[in-house]
């Protein structure tokens, strides 16, 4: 499992992290994850076609076309996907190579 360091970011807030004057640096895995999931296609200029846009895929019925956009998502950016369930929780196990 390769871990993936980057700035950290206030969950609750989205603000970048900082302790005694500087940034904090740590294993970013989930965050890029949740960025991932909650972002909507388009909205990162560099990469339009990023983004799994969760949000509005809850209420589907359906939930085949949830997990395999989350798969490509996860894929494309670097993951090892070996498990979603989209049962009454929603559940990945997945990991930067």
């Amino acid at each position: 499992m390769a871990e993936t360091t980057d700035i950290l970011c206030d969950p609750d807030t989205g603000e970048v992290l900082s302790k005694d004057g500087d940034f904090v640096c740590s294993d970013v895995t989930y965050q890029h994850q949740g960025d991932l999931l909650y972002g909507q296609e388009g909205e990162y200029k560099q990469f339009p076609t990023t983004g799994v846009g969760l949000f509005q895929m809850l209420n589907d019925e359906d939930k085949t076309e949830m997990a395999r956009k989350i798969r490509a998502q996860f894929t494309r950016d670097g993951m090892r996907v070996d498990a979603i369930t989209t049962g009454p929780e929603l559940r990945i196990r997945a990991q930067y190579r």
